[in-house]
Parts: structure tokens; sequence; C-alpha cells
């Protein structure tokens, strides 16, 4: 086997086993370029699974997934939020931008990330809400959690990926 192919299939077995044998075909096409595959993973991860923010606070992701109309990440985050304990209400409230139906926190991110993704930046006045909430770490990891679905969102709606 040529090392390519060594690397891919070390790729695949990683793959496996995070998404228990179920591989998302972002993944799947990806893997035929190994190279980039395995930055993005450690970038995703370093995004997703690192940082300040809670796994909790980190559901701007399913906003601009639904936001960018991906289905196949918003069907993925609808899964996880209900895996981290959030009520079918708590995930409406999300999906139709009810910031009265979340805490403080968690609707000035929102509020962040939709102006992100409409406007592609936010507002001076969100900005100000975000200082008042969040530390400046926290402010780069919700943007980088929006970035990195709209990078997700465009490269599976692009190529029509579910």
């Amino acid at each position: 086997m040529m090392t390519a192919d060594i690397e891919v299939e070390k790729l695949k077995e990683k793959l496996n086993s995070r998404f228990k044998g179920r591989i998302p075909e972002f993944y799947q096409v990806y893997l035929q370029t190994p190279h980039m595959l395995e930055k993005f993973l450690a970038f995703r991860d370093a995004v997703m699974k690192e940082g300040e923010l809670s796994p909790v606070l980190k559901k701007i992701a399913f906003l601009v997934s639904v936001l960018n109309r991906c289905e196949a990440c918003s069907i993925a985050h609808r899964k996880h939020l209900n895996e981290l304990g959030c009520s079918a209400l708590e995930i409406e409230a999300i999906e139709r931008l009810e910031p009265g139906r979340l805490d403080a926190r968690e609707a000035v991110a929102l509020k962040a990330a939709f102006e992100a993704v409409q406007n592609k930046r936010i507002s001076e006045t969100t900005f100000q809400e975000l200082r008042e909430k969040f530390k400046e770490k926290e402010i780069i990891e919700i943007v980088s959690v929006v970035s990195l679905y709209m990078f997700l969102n465009t490269f599976n709606n692009a190529l029509g990926l579910r």
C-alpha cells in the first residue's frame, strides 16, 4: 500500500471511531484530500472541543447552519443539542431566534452569530453587548464557531452534500 493510501485508511479509522461507523458525507468527500482533512479535523476540534465557551454555548453552530439552510449540519446539530440535554423548546428558540426564551449570554451570542451570517459583520452595538457578557477570548471563539460553520455549510451546500 502506498503512503497516501495508508494515510487515508488511518483517517477512515479515526472517522469511523469518531462517528461510530457512520461517517458524514462531508468527511467522506474530504478523504480525497487527506492533507487538508487532517488539518481541518485539528482546527474543528480546537474550535468545538477546546476553549472557554461551554459546549452548550457553541450551539450557535446550529443557528448558523439553519440560517445557511445546510440540511446536513442542521440535522447533526439538532441531534447533538438533544444529547447535551437541550429541550425541544430551547432548540426551537435557537432555530427561530427567539432570545427572550434564552439566557442573556446565549441571546447575545446568537444575535452576533445572526448578524455575522446575514450581514457578514457584527454591529458595534452587538459587539458592545458581547463585551459586556464575554471575555475577548470567548468572543473570538464565538466568531470562530460562526466562521467554521460558514465554511462547512458553504462546502456542503455547494456540493449538494446531505
